[in-house]
């Protein structure tokens, strides 16, 4: 019996030229390089100046490119994000229209973090059960837009010393995650599946 597996063809990214480093942090709150580095692992983020559709569709026809495919061969369109710059209709069905895949299903995928693997998932169980041939997977999020780098949280109740520096580590933690998904979202990232069969 022939069972059909789904394989990853082609990607690419788009990765804004503009940086965010922990040095500029420096100047704006109260951390440091060191701090956040050892909490968080980063040294910079991106910052971009275009939307988050405008970045999808550079990392998209890169990774078409790259699996040798037209945008016509495609019927599925995922497109993860949090940042859309509308939330009805779908961004992926302007990316649709931009790229000229008029063959394909599209939609987006609001999973935050976890969205790229989550939609890589969707586009591979629609491959194997049939549904779809040719799966155009693209995680794409702006989310310094939403945020406030000069905005640490600080509490300005009076409270003891010591309780106070706990729940400072507390909330620069949290802080710095914010940064961390900041990193690992403000580019994109794109996967173009095929399908594959397995005896």
């Amino acid at each position: 019996m022939t069972k059909t597996r789904a394989t990853i063809t082609g990607w690419g990214k788009c990765v804004p030229p503009v940086k965010l480093t922990n040095a500029d942090l420096e100047q704006m709150v109260d951390t440091s390089d060191q701090w956040i580095v050892e909490r968080t692992g980063m040294h910079e983020r991106r910052i971009s100046h275009v939307e988050v559709t405008d970045l999808a569709e550079v990392a998209a026809k890169r990774a078409l490119a790259a699996a040798g495919v037209e945008p016509t061969d495609i019927d599925l369109l995922v497109l993860a994000t949090v940042t859309p710059e509308i939330t009805l209709p779908s961004n992926a069905c302007f990316l649709q229209e931009r790229l000229g895949a008029v063959n394909a299903a599209a939609f987006d995928l609001n999973a935050a973090c976890s969205g790229f693997v989550y939609s890589t998932a969707v586009a591979s169980s629609m491959i194997e059960a049939g549904i779809a041939q040719r799966a155009l997977v693209i995680g794409a999020e702006k989310l310094h837009f939403l945020m406030d780098y000069h905005d640490r949280n600080h509490d300005d109740h009076d409270h003891d010393h010591n309780h106070d520096d706990d729940h400072d580590h507390d909330r620069d933690r949290d802080h710095d995650h914010d940064h961390d998904h900041h990193h690992d979202h403000d580019h994109d990232h794109d996967h173009d599946h095929d399908h594959d069969h397995d005896h």
